[in-house]
């Protein structure tokens, strides 16, 4: 009889355990007295040319540019955070170490000279209050005022990336987040895009909650109906640590067309654009 009422509640608790697994309220936090290791990497390649008058044509050329234009670009960061103890107040503190910082670029497959990154080295330190709001308190390193700032902006947005929904998610849902950027354009304004991405939860397995993603690129809405044009769209996946609430694994691939027209000419872009994000979490 204890045999029997011994598997029932082990089969009870088994069978419950399924079910909180099968829905699962997603919040991004911190968690005090903990490394997160985190590498970044950012690669691209695009293709740009100009329509225009031969005249115009010729003196690009004259200065030495040959058309098409073919960029290729590297980004990789690699940091740490360090969070401390709770406090009576339930604040605690948090440390950003960016331990590598370099970009690689080329034109025609001729590398480009590129200065060391001013963040390999920096310090950002803060406090962490209610799970989510980062507050930055100092910085230190070799960083001018207006990178600084934004570095700050960044790093106070970290947990506020991704928006997920304010109920528990299981298979097959979704939500979407919309993430505005900023596009130079060669010898034209710089363009304002839109990229959503749509969030699907595609398993739940080990304690890891694993979406697929598809991404949409297309002009701001303020920009739309002018002389500038663009779409895009892409695929990625992202892998949710729930026990630690946090991203562990999430790469994209984004294909996108630009263009902006000027009285004189127009200047189209391709680019393909690789991101991925790897994170290791342990606890102190």
């Amino acid at each position: 009889m204890k045999k029997l009422l011994l598997t029932y509640v082990l089969f009870s608790l088994s069978f419950l355990y399924s079910l909180a697994q099968d829905e699962v309220l997603f919040k991004a936090k911190l968690i005090p007295n903990t490394t997160y290791k985190l590498v970044m990497s950012t690669s691209s390649v695009s293709t740009v040319n100009f329509e225009a008058d031969q005249q115009i044509l010729d003196q690009i050329a004259a200065s030495g540019t040959t058309l098409p234009m073919e960029v290729k670009a590297e980004q990789n960061f690699a940091t740490t955070i360090e969070t401390g103890d709770t406090g009576e107040s339930e604040k605690f503190q948090f440390t950003t170490i960016y331990d590598d910082a370099y970009a690689l670029q080329s034109l025609n497959g001729t590398p480009v000279p590129t200065p060391e990154s001013p963040l390999k080295g920096a310090k950002i330190y803060g406090q962490v209050s209610g799970d989510i709001s980062l507050k930055v308190d100092s910085v230190t390193g070799n960083l001018a005022p207006e990178f600084e700032s934004s570095v700050i902006q960044m790093t106070e947005q970290l947990i506020k990336n991704i928006k997920y929904p304010e109920k528990p998610m299981k298979v097959g849902d979704q939500f979407n987040q919309e993430v505005p950027m900023t596009v130079p354009m060669a010898g034209a304004s710089p363009m304002q895009i839109l990229i959503i991405t749509t969030y699907k939860l595609k398993s739940i397995t080990d304690n890891k909650a694993h979406f697929d993603l598809t991404q949409e690129l297309k002009l701001n809405g303020d920009m739309e109906g002018g002389n500038m044009e663009a779409k895009g769209s892409g695929t990625g996946f992202s892998v949710y640590d729930i026990a630690h609430h946090f991203i562990v694994d999430t790469s994209s691939d984004l294909n996108m067309n630009l263009s902006v027209k000027s009285d004189q000419f127009t200047v189209k872009a391709k680019a393909n654009v690789k991101t991925s994000q790897k994170t290791e979490i342990s606890s102190r």
